[in-house]
């Protein structure tokens, strides 16, 4: 009877390491084009998406190009948390990073020339669709 409960337990262990290391697993959800140093920057962490998204990755990218011209270089879904963010705290938005098509303006000479707003982010709601906030950066900083 005591192996038998060891086996039972052995099993529901396995299994439970199994489903946490299967579907959306337990890592951060990270932007390849944003680090999270620059997004705590603005009081801003990405967490794992709590509950669905009603809108697709597509919808949301479209959203974001009609606030901003631009080309979309990367749309990640993620709960936002930013507790002096109000209005984005707590959302389960799409974030998606863009480059600008004309950035505002340059700093530097010649070669060294670079363009003050380097990549916008916006953040759509992942439910609504709608567009909830947007940021510019004037660093692309490497991902943290």
């Amino acid at each position: 009877m005591k192996r038998l409960f060891v086996a039972a337990s052995l099993v529901a262990v396995g299994l439970g390491a199994w489903i946490g290391s299967s579907g959306t697993g337990t890592t951060q959800p990270r932007m390849a084009t944003v680090s999270a140093k620059s997004l705590a920057s603005r009081g801003i962490a990405l967490v794992l998406p709590q509950g669905a998204a009603r809108i697709s990755r597509a919808r949301a990218d479209a959203a974001a190009l009609r606030q901003f011209e631009g080309t979309v270089r990367e749309t990640v879904l993620a709960t936002v948390v930013s507790p002096n963010g109000p209005v984005l705290d707590g959302c389960l938005c799409w974030v998606v990073s863009i480059r600008p098509a004309n950035p505002k303006s340059f700093i530097g000479h010649g070669e060294s020339q670079k363009p003050i707003v380097e990549y916008l982010l916006v953040f759509v709601d992942a439910r609504t669709g709608r567009f909830v906030y947007g940021a510019e950066a004037n660093s692309v900083a490497a991902p943290g």
